[in-house]
């Protein structure tokens, strides 16, 4: 749904858990979070490429296609953002949304979020992260289906980010739900729960990355996973 002709709610209905085959690049262009049309402006991390100063590959940000199902669902996995500000720690949900964790694995273990950010946020609404260019645009050239997640929009709650046009365009792009957002549930696939560090998120000012007059946005030094 269109918010004053600028911003995007994306709601298609959960889907089936087969991938998606829309390039990514495109679909995800427009993947924002629930989002309010007076939010404060800002702009987002650059995204590193290349070698890193020490000499080793720099993150891989694109992809021709979606990663192997490699996950166990019975497993416990737990997401550890380190930022700028601290720790963030996620509790993923791998029997409730599958594919999305298995995508949200891969990617963080092969280091794509490292040295992005949570380029958007409104303040009781909604930080979202996970976007590789500076405008808050792009993926990881590849999308995922929706899928039909139990899970509700609580406050806390992990979900994707996808187009508002276009159903199953799960890439990278993520938000953590700073308000219980009931509106969403059914809608964007929920696939885990922040079990710390939710009050460092609380404390971002609102910022829109399209815009070059905010401050800097959090940083995602790097996310790590533990699986159990």
């Amino acid at each position: 749904m269109l918010i004053s002709g600028t911003f995007l709610l994306f709601n298609p209905p959960g889907g089936s858990t087969t991938k998606a085959v829309r390039s990514g690049d495109e679909a995800a262009k427009n993947a924002t979070a629930p989002t309010d049309p007076n939010a404060t402006p800002g702009a987002s991390a650059t995204p590193t490429a290349g070698a890193s100063p020490t000499g080793t590959p720099g993150p891989q940000r694109q992809y021709t296609q979606a990663p192997p199902f490699t996950i166990d669902p019975s497993a416990t996995y737990t997401a550890t953002i380190s930022t700028d500000k601290g720790d963030i720690v996620i509790q993923l949900d791998p029997k409730a949304a599958p594919q999305t964790v298995n995508d949200f694995v891969y990617l963080a273990q092969n280091h794509f979020y490292d040295g992005l950010s949570f380029q958007r946020v409104v303040p009781n609404l909604a930080a979202q992260a996970g976007a590789p260019r500076p405008d808050g645009t792009g993926g990881p050239g590849y999308t995922i289906s929706s899928e039909n997640s139990p899970l509700k929009h609580d406050e806390g709650s992990v979900a994707t980010a996808e187009d508002a046009l276009a159903p199953n365009t799960s890439g990278s792009q993520f938000y953590v739900a700073l308000a219980a957002l009931p509106s969403q549930n059914g809608k964007d696939t929920v696939f885990g729960k922040v079990t710390q560090g939710l009050e460092i998120l609380k404390s971002l000012p609102a910022r829109d990355p399209r815009s070059p007059n905010a401050a800097p946005p959090l940083g995602i030094k790097s996310i790590t996973i533990d699986k159990q």
